[in-house]
């Protein structure tokens, strides 16, 4: 995006952990097949981020059947990391 997260992606891992709002949290990986991770897991729904720019039909081209779930930005008036950034 252009610039540097707030939180590191070990930080924003744990918090989504902590919130128990999924069964398992997996980082991805920018130097390989974005896919990989998705083979190896097996799940059976993914929740994407809504500023993931992967595209929900070319996962289901390659994983049909799968449920996927574009996660709504949590309070963005309220929580936009855009605001803390000033």
């Amino acid at each position: 995006k252009g610039f540097l997260p707030t939180y590191s992606e070990e930080v924003r891992k744990r918090n989504v952990e902590d919130a128990k709002i999924a069964d398992l949290v997996v980082l991805g990986n920018y130097n390989s097949d974005i896919f990989k991770i998705l083979e190896e897991i097996k799940p059976d729904i993914v929740a994407l981020g809504y500023d993931q720019r992967v595209k929900e039909a070319e996962i289901l081209k390659r994983f049909p059947g799968l449920e996927i779930i574009r996660m709504e930005p949590y309070q963005s008036d309220k929580y936009k990391s855009s605001f803390y950034r000033k």
